[in-house]
C-alpha cells in the first residue's frame, strides 16, 4: 500500500510540474521572430523562395549573371522531344559545408516549365520548378546547401512545353 500512494504522489508530483515547464519553454508571440538558420548575404534584387535548416532557394537575376560564367552542365530537349532526363554534375565543396548552384531553363516559349530535382543518390537535395519567362525576367532559380557526397544528379522533367520551340535545361554548382 505504501508503494502505491508514493507512486501516486509522485505521479501528482509530475503532472503539477509539467504545465509549469511547458509553459516556460512556450515562446511570447510578439517577441518570437523568423529564424535565419544560415547567415547569407544576399544580392538586393534576391528573392527567397525557400529555406530551412539544410539550405536555401532564391532568385537574384544580379547573382545569376555573376554566377553564370564557367561549365555549365546543360541539355537540350528538341521541340516535342524526350520530357525527362538526368545529368550529372559534380560536387565542387565535398570537404566544405555549403555547395551553392542555380537551375536554369530557356526557351523561346516563355511558359516552357520544367521540375528540377538535385539529388545525392539517396536524398532529394533541392527540388524546384523553373520557368523560363520567370529565369528570363528574374534570373536563374540559385540555392545552396550542405552535401559531402561528390557526384550528384540532376533529374528534370517537363512540365509544359511547346511543340515548336525546344528548351535548354541547365544546372551548375560552385
Amino acid at each position: 500500500m505504501k508503494r502505491f500512494i508514493s507512486f501516486v504522489l509522485t505521479l501528482c508530483m509530475v503532472m503539477c510540474i509539467t504545465p509549469i515547464s511547458i509553459a516556460m519553454e512556450v515562446p511570447n508571440d510578439s517577441v518570437a521572430k523568423e529564424i535565419d538558420y544560415m547567415n547569407y548575404d544576399f544580392p538586393e534584387d534576391a528573392v527567397i523562395l525557400y529555406q530551412s535548416e539544410d539550405g536555401v532557394v532564391y532568385q537574384s537575376k544580379e547573382q545569376t549573371s555573376k554566377a553564370s560564367d564557367g561549365n555549365l552542365v546543360s541539355r537540350w530537349i528538341e521541340a516535342g522531344g524526350s520530357k525527362t532526363g538526368v545529368m550529372s554534375i559534380k560536387n565542387p565543396h565535398t570537404l566544405v559545408n555549403t555547395t551553392n548552384g542555380y537551375f536554369v531553363a530557356t526557351s523561346e516559349y516563355g511558359q516552357s516549365t520544367v521540375k528540377f530535382i538535385l539529388t545525392d543518390g539517396a536524398n532529394a537535395i533541392v527540388v524546384k520548378e523553373v520557368n523560363a519567362y520567370d529565369v528570363a525576367v528574374n534570373g536563374g532559380v540559385l540555392f545552396s546547401f550542405k552535401s559531402h557526397v561528390s557526384n550528384l544528379a540532376v533529374q528534370y522533367f517537363v512540365i509544359k512545353s511547346s511543340s515548336l520551340y525546344g528548351i535548354m535545361v541547365g544546372c551548375k554548382l560552385w
